[in-house]
């Protein structure tokens, strides 16, 4: 993002920040939480607000600050230099925010052919992994996956590093493909779900909102 008075005013916002990340979550009941755009954005919006604790005129750029979409399709705020990844799965919708680059994925664990999907998009070492833990293991190499591709901003399908290590098990830690070191941050949602951040290495702290309720937060 080119330098501007803009990104200039939010970076002094962001020293005020107390977290790296926050990650919000809102349950929408009755409704698939990314069927709509437009609720979906306000959420991002909102999210946003809440995370930089920001006031007055900080909070009036951000309620107008326009949401742009990469050719990959990864949202992102124009001229605002605060970070987002968004997943969604059921009625559980997931924002999280931070100081940069970030990736998200929060899967519910499902019944599919997972051994079939494996063949066909993991390496021969996160495929003998699932082959070896199942659906579990699946998901857990599927979210990462996910994740990761959401953090370069290359998607699912874009290059990815090994997913598995030698000792047979989900790395925690890698070297992205750009030079940086990236880790995986696990996050326990509940039984059979499988959530995984994605986030520089050296941005440690994540935390976790549930203390949001749909109805306030649709809308601005």
């Amino acid at each position: 993002m080119a330098p501007t008075d803009t990104s200039v005013f939010w970076k002094d916002c962001k020293k005020k920040m107390k977290n790296n990340f926050e990650l919000f979550v809102c349950h929408i009941p009755g409704i698939s939480a990314g069927s709509s755009r437009v609720n979906g954005e306000a959420l991002i919006r909102r999210a946003s607000l809440d995370y930089g604790a920001c006031s007055g005129a900080e909070r009036e750029e951000l309620k107008k600050a326009l949401i742009l979409r990469t050719p990959t399709g990864k949202p992102y705020f124009k001229e605002i230099d605060i970070h987002f990844n968004v997943s969604h799965s059921e009625n559980t919708w997931m924002c999280l925010v931070g100081p940069s680059c970030c990736g998200l994925d929060v899967q519910y664990v499902r019944p599919c052919n997972f051994e079939k999907i494996a063949g066909r998009f993991f390496s021969e070492r996160e495929l003998a992994y699932v082959k070896n833990r199942g659906i579990e293991g699946f998901f857990e190499i599927w979210v990462r996956k996910e994740a990761y591709g959401k953090y370069t901003g290359k998607g699912f399908f874009g290059e990815c590093p090994q997913l598995v290590s030698e000792d047979g098990k989900p790395v925690e830690k890698i070297r992205g493909l750009e030079g940086k070191d990236v880790c995986f941050n696990e996050i326990y949602m509940g039984k059979d779900i499988k959530c995984v951040a994605c986030i520089d290495a050296e941005e440690k702290n994540i935390k976790i909102r549930k203390d949001w309720d749909y109805e306030d937060y649709i809308f601005i």
